[in-house]
């Protein structure tokens, strides 16, 4: 065989060999990017911290006091933090409610929404929520306020940090539902609560 047939031949199977895998990372990668690039406007852009107070259906909290309704319960507890137009914070919620209802007290779920029509139409889609609606009023940076418990600022959302029964983060970022699941139940193994 030529030498420049042969080297034609190298190149084609080099391309072609594992053409999709490549194509799949990179849309990983910047689906993470603009996730990241959305919370970090979020996080930045001011807000009238006044703009849900006329509406009672919502909690409008500062960090601090975030941290004060996760000092409320005792045991392992977990910190999500949504908004309802985030494609996978809509996938999470379900199961985020199913284990508020599991672990009463155990989830402190804060929207980042600056719409209220918005966020109050998306709650209102699932009935009954077993948690306060808190509604983060970007008076201090959340990494602020939840400091003591060893939170960093969020890299992107659906952000949760699993917190455990002395107060301190085992694990924070985009963790699994059913990670999220598996965490609070060894804590009520451990400390006898019975799930309902």
């Amino acid at each position: 065989m030529p030498k420049e047939k042969q080297t034609v031949y190298m190149i084609k199977n080099r391309y072609n060999k594992n053409f999709r895998a490549p194509i799949e990372d990179f849309m990983k990668e910047i689906r993470s990017f603009f996730v990241m690039l959305s919370v970090v406007f979020l996080l930045t852009a001011p807000v009238n911290s006044g703009s849900y107070a006329a509406n009672t259906t919502f909690y409008t909290m500062s960090a601090s006091q975030i941290g004060e309704s996760l000092d409320a319960h005792k045991g392992r507890r977990l910190l999500f933090i949504y908004a309802s137009w985030c494609g996978y914070c809509r996938q999470a919620m379900p199961k985020m409610i199913e284990l508020a209802k599991q672990y009463p007290g155990a989830v402190v779920a804060v929207s980042v929404d600056q719409n209220p029509a918005d966020l109050l139409s998306y709650l209102e889609s699932f009935g009954e929520l077993p948690f306060r609606a808190i509604v983060w009023d970007r008076a201090e940076k959340l990494s602020t306020g939840l400091a003591r418990f060893g939170i960093e600022d969020a890299a992107g959302i659906p952000f949760t940090a699993l917190i455990d029964e002395y107060g301190y983060v085992t694990s924070q970022g985009v963790i699994e539902p059913q990670d999220s699941a598996k965490y609070l139940a060894r804590g009520s193994r451990s400390s006898g609560h019975k799930n309902l």
